[in-house]
Parts: C-alpha cells; sequence; structure tokens
C-alpha cells in the first residue's frame, strides 16, 4: 500500500511538472500565437477636431513594422508610438497598419471631422 501511494504522488509531480512546461511554452510563444496588435489612445474615433494638426498616439504589440496612412512611423522598445498629422478640412480617415515577423497585418482605422473656425 505504502509504494502504491508513493507511485501515485510521484505520477502527479510528474503530470504537475508536464503543466507547467507547456504554460511557460505557451506563455513563451504568445507572440507568434496571437499576431500583432494596435491600440489607439488618441484622437478617439469620430472625433471632431478644431485643429489642423492632431497627435495621434498608441502602443503596439508583437509588430515589426507600423504604417500611418502608408508612411512608416517609428515605435520604441515599448511599442509606444507618437506622430503628428496634418487634417485636411472635412471628413478624414487616418489608417495604422501593423505587421509581424510571421507577415500577418492588422489594420485600424480612425474616422475625424476637421472644423475650421
Amino acid at each position: 500500500m505504502h509504494s502504491l501511494l508513493r507511485q501515485y504522488f510521484a505520477a502527479f509531480l510528474v503530470a504537475i511538472f508536464i503543466v507547467l512546461i507547456a504554460l511557460y511554452a505557451y506563455y513563451q510563444s504568445r507572440a507568434i500565437i496571437e499576431g500583432p496588435g494596435i491600440v489607439i489612445d488618441a484622437p478617439s474615433n469620430g472625433m471632431t477636431s478644431t485643429t489642423s494638426l492632431v497627435a495621434v498616439l498608441g502602443v503596439t504589440t508583437h509588430a515589426k513594422e507600423i504604417t500611418l496612412d502608408g508612411r512608416p512611423i517609428f515605435i520604441n522598445l515599448e511599442g509606444y508610438f507618437s506622430e503628428k498629422l496634418v487634417l485636411m478640412e472635412g471628413y478624414n480617415i487616418i489608417e495604422l497598419v501593423a505587421k509581424d515577423n510571421e507577415g500577418r497585418v492588422v489594420r485600424k482605422t480612425i474616422e475625424l471631422v476637421y472644423q475650421a473656425q
């Protein structure tokens, strides 16, 4: 009976070890699994601006490169970006595109209205 209990305990420890290795492997490979992402902090979608100059602020995750209206922009080591953009009078669409090492692409658009005073 004592050796059977010892075998169950050993099997339990091996199972926990395997689960921990699987969780660690998922944690380390989540960038490959999830793909790129973009979170836009400013400006908010649908806003009306009274100035022609607007700052586009946000953060990207797991991205190799990011473009703003087709123009590459710089991101820091944490993935944050800040870029100024001049709006045309009336309705404007801003498009951010992020690509990762695997070639996956994510697009975010912001729609703004610029009304000159």
